[in-house]
């Protein structure tokens, strides 16, 4: 599973999650991707920028023992303990309200990590290694309100944001998820999902879309029931269309799920 997470989200880029909207699954599925995270780097800084105030920490908790379980099965409970409390230790929560509280502890966040690797005794600059991983949940609340206010401005407020976030996943070396909510799509749209069925796109208007590296939307599959994570769009265009099929059980183990391995 987490070679799976690594590739639909590429270090030193910055992806947008957007699409279902009738339960928490774009939230669910960031909370397994951060868990896996942490599983594979212990050691590594994880930040989970809060901007609706609903974070299920009890949630997030249970889905990071569900990824631990599987990694340290063999291990004594106490060892289990000591690892799961040191990788929810390197998880950084922050509340924001508003563009100007983003924008601000997007500064910090550069800041923290500019000084942590000046401290470093060696910097590789050729390493492409992830450094960290950076949700943003969620960021069309967020820039909705500023637009709402002052549409000019507020697209001036995500274009500088949406920049400054740009140079610092790829300075340091983090995967950078941004989750958006979904507007009605048209067929005119450049950016929109293979499936007549799905209606759905990324708010926040077509910049928003010129300004990050990948696109991503989870649907469900009218007739399996199953979500469909797709990839709309690529900056680079290798993997465009690319689809994975999960399930959510017990709302919080996320199964994937390979359709044709029954056909035929």
């Amino acid at each position: 599973m987490a070679a799976i997470f690594r590739d639909i989200f590429p270090c030193s880029r910055i992806s947008v999650l957007t699409g279902h909207a009738q339960d928490d699954i774009k939230s669910i599925f960031a909370m397994h991707a951060l868990a896996e995270f942490l599983v594979a780097n212990p050691t590594r800084t994880a930040v989970w920028i809060d901007t609706l105030g609903v974070f299920q920490g009890f949630l997030f908790r249970d889905i990071l023992k569900l990824h631990f379980r599987r990694q340290y099965e063999d291990n004594k409970e106490t060892e289990f303990d000591k690892k799961l409390g040191k990788a929810i230790e390197n998880v950084q929560f922050i509340r924001v309200f508003d563009a100007t509280g983003l924008q601000e502890s997007m500064t910090e966040l550069e800041n923290s990590f500019a000084n942590a690797t000046n401290q470093a005794t060696s910097v590789d600059d050729t390493d492409q290694e992830m450094k960290g991983l950076l949700v943003i949940d969620s960021i069309s609340a967020t820039y909705s309100r500023a637009m709402a206010n002052d549409q000019p401005m507020g697209h001036a407020y995500m274009e500088t944001f949406l920049k400054l976030l740009g140079r610092f996943s790829r300075t340091y070396n983090i995967t950078s998820m941004l989750i958006s909510s979904s507007v009605t799509a048209s067929p005119a749209d450049v950016v929109r999902s293979q499936f007549d069925y799905v209606a759905q796109k990324p708010s926040l208007g077509s910049t928003f879309l010129y300004l990050v590296d990948f696109c991503t939307l989870i649907s469900r599959d009218p007739g399996s029931g199953f979500y469909v994570f797709e990839i709309l769009a690529d900056r680079w265009r290798a993997t465009e269309g690319h689809l994975l099929y999960f399930e959510l059980v017990n709302n919080l183990e996320i199964k994937f799920y390979n359709p044709n391995e029954n056909s035929g």
